[in-house]
Order: C-alpha cells, then sequence, then structure tokens
C-alpha cells in the first residue's frame, strides 16, 4: 500500500477519535468553597478553598474598580486606601486568604477577586458590612482662640415729628440671640474620610445627636466651661437668649430723626473633637473648628 494511501485512511479515522473525545474531561473545574464571602467592618478572615491549584490572580476590584496593590507574586498582596486595608497570601496552591484589618466605609464594600487558567476563570466575591451603628460618646473643645469683643449695627428707625418730644423704645428684640457654626471646611479624620458631609457622619451614627456647648465669653487662650446643649449640625444654628429689658429714650427735635442702635457681641473659634463608639468596633474620631457669636447685652445709640 502506498504511503498516501495509507494516509487516506489514517487521517479520517483520527479525525473521527477527535470529534468523538469530550475535551472536559482533561480540565479540573476551578470551584470555590463557597459562592459568596462576607465579612464585618471589624474585621476579619476569608478563607477561599479552590478545587484545584492550576490558576492565578488575574485581577482585584473595589466596589467594581480595578484596583493597584503592593504585590509580592501571587503569594502576597497589600492594599489600602482611605476607607478600607486587607491584605491577600495565597498559603497553599488551592487557598486564598483574604484578611481585613477594618473597613471605615459608611456603605458596604464589595471585593471581587477575578482569578484564571489557560481554559477557565471564576470570580470570587466578597462582601463588607457598611461601618455603621455608631454612637456619640463625647466631645471636648480646646482653647479658645481669636475672641473679638465688638460692636455691631441691630436696627434702625426712621422717626418724623412736627414738634420736640420724648420718645423711646425697648433696645433688643428677638434678634438678641447666640449662633454657633460647626465649620464644615474646618473637618478632618483619620478614621471618617468624608465625614464634613452630615449625609455621610448620619450614616455612622443613623441619627442625629446632641453635644455640649461651651461657655459663650471665654477669653484667649482659655478653655471654657460647658453650657447647654444643641444638636450638632453643620448648619448655623441660633440659640435664643433671655433679652434685657433696657429701653433707649430721647428728645426729637421736629423734622426727621434716624436712629441707629449698636448691640455688642463677642465672636470666638474653638477646636473640638467628637468621639463615636460602638460596642464591636474601634472608637473613631473627627476634629474640627466651632465658631460662637453671642450678644452680651451692651448698646449704644446714634442719631
Amino acid at each position: 500500500m502506498s504511503v498516501n494511501k495509507m494516509l487516506s485512511y489514517i487521517f479520517p479515522c483520527l479525525m473521527t477519535i477527535l470529534s468523538s473525545c469530550n475535551p472536559g474531561i482533561f480540565i479540573e473545574h476551578l470551584e470555590t468553597s463557597e459562592t459568596e464571602y462576607y465579612l464585618p467592618f471589624t474585621g476579619g478572615t476569608a478563607e477561599i478553598e479552590l478545587s484545584h491549584g492550576n490558576w492565578e490572580i488575574e485581577r482585584v476590584s473595589v466596589n467594581n474598580v480595578d484596583i493597584e496593590y503592593d504585590s509580592k507574586g501571587q503569594e502576597s498582596m497589600i492594599y489600602k486606601s482611605r476607607f478600607l486595608s486587607f491584605s491577600l497570601s495565597r498559603p497553599m496552591s488551592s487557598k486564598l486568604i483574604l484578611n481585613l484589618e477594618m473597613s471605615v466605609d459608611p456603605d458596604p464594600v464589595s471585593i471581587d477577586i477575578h482569578i484564571s487558567n489557560d481554559f477557565q476563570s471564576t470570580t470570587i466575591p466578597i462582601t463588607i458590612n457598611a461601618c455603621k451603628g455608631y454612637s456619640f460618646e463625647r466631645i471636648e473643645y480646646g482653647a479658645a482662640t481669636e475672641v473679638v469683643a465688638a460692636v455691631e449695627e441691630a436696627w434702625v428707625r426712621t422717626l418724623e415729628t412736627a414738634v420736640v418730644m420724648d420718645w423711646e423704645s425697648y433696645v433688643f428684640d428677638d434678634s438678641f440671640r447666640r449662633t454657633v457654626t460647626f465649620l464644615a471646611s474646618s473637618v478632618s479624620s483619620d478614621d471618617m474620610p468624608e465625614v464634613m458631609w452630615m449625609s455621610e457622619l448620619l450614616k455612622y451614627v443613623g441619627e442625629a445627636f446632641d453635644v455640649l456647648l461651651p461657655e459663650p465669653f471665654p477669653s484667649v487662650g482659655e478653655i471654657p466651661g460647658l453650657q447647654g446643649t444643641v444638636q450638632f449640625s453643620y448648619k448655623e444654628t441660633v440659640l435664643p437668649l433671655a433679652k434685657p429689658s433696657d429701653k433707649v429714650r430721647l428728645s426729637l427735635d421736629p423734622g426727621v430723626t434716624t436712629v441707629h442702635m449698636d448691640w455688642g457681641y463677642v465672636k470666638y473659634r474653638i477646636p473640638y473633637t467628637i468621639w463615636l463608639s460602638h460596642s464591636e468596633g474601634k472608637a473613631l474620631s473627627f476634629s474640627g473648628e466651632l465658631i460662637s457669636k453671642t450678644y452680651d447685652g451692651r448698646w449704644e445709640v446714634r442719631q
């Protein structure tokens, strides 16, 4: 039999054998011990057992965004961001460990580990619970700075009379008050990166909370005592004060008289730090600056 004729028999037989084979029998399925893994924000370890060790890490994403991380081959990887830090290690060819230090993200975090080999790929999803359930613990103030005692125009009235007359009026009205502002622009924190937004702060604590206030009339460099409470907010808060009953009395000449009333006030800045506590997680804190302005009962009139 010629060589060409022999080959004409061999090739069809070989193709028949190959087509009848199931290529899947040569590939071991890449499977994980769990379909999804969950970790508390306080930290923990996810131990991922795989059906075999023929795979490599292709990429890792956090909240669907591929991340960059410090890597020592496939054996150890470290990732740090403003909100969380974790490490990946591969102690065995068929085992992967994610160790979470802690997440301070007030929203749930999804980590996806994408692994593959030449034949198949799979994704290992890990969900980290939201960092929440905190309670307000305390506020501490530092020394008052930039204390200013000054006067400003409180109201103006234009009076007209045809004859000489006596006129009197109360000096203070409902505008006699104290205002306090916890400046959002001054807030910083090593624990909660976006806590200068009230909506983000409330994700940690769940609801608004009251804080103690410093006294309204400190001296520069003094740590004032505490007096009263206010709901913590980054908006200006108005606190009504009991109005003094002072009256201004003037003798008006015929014609038009404009009366300018000035009130005295004390305004200052003071640093503060707020601590939040949790029954399971570590304490969190943030710092900022409070501005206080209080009318102090001084007044003077101008015509």
